[in-house]
């Protein structure tokens, strides 16, 4: 990303701490001094907490889990699955209204969770049922609705774009999904850790100062659930690395998909693409593989992301 573009979306996050919205970033939040910090004794603790591996993480239900132990490929027993998914009636029910979306466009109405299956397939399944317990399990924080809605569909939005980007750039299209819509999982997960201290402290602290907080230290956050969900090493550092995509310390490749994918979704949603702008550094595209004809077509995808974002969301 050229320099002058960096320091304004900078800039725009700073501003963004400063007057409520929760930012969800590609670069790194400034120390400004316009942002106030966290109280000493909330962000000793925070620090704490995060360094002893104490945070409190999200578990992954066990229906969601035993998706993610079977087979990646369609040679699958769809009886096995149909007991796995009743196993939780909130995600069957979820399933069947995703079966029956435009998104799957169904001749006549799916009425069954075999129907579902067989219509939608295990690859799917998996990512609805993880979708799924991302929406009920971890972005859920009370007194923070608004801002972390929106941060689940901003997540979702670059999960799609990664979908994208992955086919173009002949990579993993469903671990392009899981890195884009898991990179800033750390956040929600941070916040929730944070009301708790205010009320265990009996200390408050400032919603900007909060917003800092959680946005200066997600990434070490989200890498810790990955890892409690049993997820890809891979995975993992990716979630971890995400705001350094080039720095060395992950696949260059995979961390510059999260990266663009990011930047594509923060623009959707902000209705600054346009075909004639750039959206990411020639680093980042040389490290993809990609070439201007392929961002225009990532460009055009944007209808189509928002409409599956507005589907599964």
């Amino acid at each position: 990303m050229p320099p002058e573009r960096a320091r304004r979306h900078l800039d725009d996050d700073v501003a963004k701490l400063s007057t409520g919205e929760f930012p969800n970033a590609s670069e790194s939040v400034s120390q400004s001094r316009a942002v106030p910090s966290l109280p000493r004794l909330i962000s000793d603790q925070l620090d704490l907490r995060i360094h002893s591996g104490k945070l409190e993480l999200p578990i992954l239900p066990e229906a969601a889990a035993l998706l993610f132990s079977m087979s990646r490929d369609e040679d699958f027993d769809p009886h096995r699955l149909e007991s796995i998914v009743r196993r939780d009636a909130a995600m069957a029910a979820h399933l069947l209204r995703i079966a029956n979306s435009a998104l799957f466009a169904p001749r006549i109405p799916i009425v069954s969770l075999r129907q579902a299956i067989s219509r939608v397939g295990i690859l799917e399944i998996r990512k609805i049922a993880l979708l799924f317990t991302c929406e009920t399990r971890v972005f859920r924080v009370r007194g923070w609705e608004t801002e972390v809605r929106k941060l689940f569909v901003h997540s979702l939005a670059c999960g799609l774009f990664g979908q994208h980007i992955a086919k173009l750039a002949h990579m993993n299209a469903e671990e392009a999904f899981l890195a884009g819509l898991l990179h800033d999982i750390g956040a929600p997960v941070l916040l929730q850790t944070l009301v708790d201290l205010q009320r265990e402290t009996r200390c408050a602290a400032q919603r900007a100062a909060v917003k800092r907080a959680v946005y200066e230290r997600h990434a070490r956050a989200g890498s810790d659930l990955a890892r409690s969900w049993a997820l890809s090493s891979q995975l993992v550092e990716i979630i971890a690395f995400h705001h350094v995509p080039l720095s060395g310390q992950v696949s260059e490749k995979s961390a510059a998909l999260v990266h663009l994918a990011d930047d594509l979704a923060r623009q959707l949603f902000e209705d600054q693409i346009e075909q004639d702008q750039p959206v990411a550094s020639e680093a980042v595209l040389d490290a993809l593989g990609l070439t201007p004809t392929d961002m225009s077509t990532l460009v055009a995808k944007g209808r189509d992301v928002l409409v599956t974002t507005r589907t599964l969301a």
